[in-house]
């Protein structure tokens, strides 16, 4: 590979004197520097370091290059972004710690990966919110379908035409919410169905929530409420 001499290209010069008007790319680096451009363009896995502004650069086996800690650059125009902030970030002229605080920071190229980890904070914090707000819902979905279905129970004259009632009032219950439930059961365990006595049900909903899963929330879950009513004292039964 030929790479400009000294005499054609001083790389400390080139990287500290760079500066554009409007966006930047690669064209813009090209027109200015076109033998910084032909040296990181030329450069192989299989060269010496190229050392630009004091700093190492080499090329990765997937064509992108690296300037010391910071991997995976795409193109020469970032190659030239990390090599001007490195030079901001460890000064090899000695300058005080106050001019270090007091020079202005290059955050060219930043704004995209602050934007992508704002939008992922953002998406997931939606994820939370959404999903606890449906697990709030279906919990007091649940529990009015319980109530409807031990109430519907309750007014009927016999225990089997209760279950059926009352099966019925918790799908009903459900529907007008708009919930759908994969799987409903409607228990009557610890009914005491005579005058006096009282109904109890046990309503749990298996529902599906892959639409919010993620971020610890789970794909599916079960809502389970227990209601109770009392049959009416004076109510004869058969």
């Amino acid at each position: 590979m030929t790479r400009p001499t000294s005499a054609t290209a001083d790389w400390r010069d080139a990287i500290d004197s760079f500066s554009h008007d409007g966006p930047g790319g690669d064209e813009v680096l090209a027109a200015q520097h076109p033998d910084l451009m032909a040296a990181l363009q030329e450069l192989t896995p299989d060269d010496e370091p190229l050392k630009i502004g004091g700093e190492s650069v080499t090329r990765q086996t997937d064509g992108s290059w690296r300037v010391g800690r910071d991997r995976n650059l795409a193109s020469p125009w970032v190659v030239v972004q990390s090599l001007r902030s490195s030079r901001h970030r460890y000064p090899r002229h000695g300058r005080s710690w106050r001019g270090r605080l007091r020079a202005p920071r290059d955050e060219r190229g930043y704004a995209a990966v602050e934007l992508l980890a704002m939008t992922t904070v953002l998406v997931g914090f939606i994820t939370v919110v959404v999903g606890g707000g449906r697990i709030v819902d279906s919990n007091s979905q649940v529990d009015d379908a319980a109530y409807a279905a031990a109430r519907a129970a309750s007014l009927e004259s016999s225990f089997d035409a209760g279950q059926i009632a009352g099966r019925d009032a918790a799908e009903d219950a459900l529907a007008d919410r708009g919930k759908a439930c994969t799987r409903l059961t409607v228990s009557f365990a610890g009914t005491d169905f005579r005058t006096s006595g009282h109904v109890r049900v046990e309503v749990t909903c298996h529902a599906n929530l892959s639409d919010v899963v993620g971020f610890g929330l789970p794909g599916a879950k079960d809502f389970t409420s227990t209601a109770v009513v009392p049959i009416e004292q004076y109510r004869r039964l058969p």
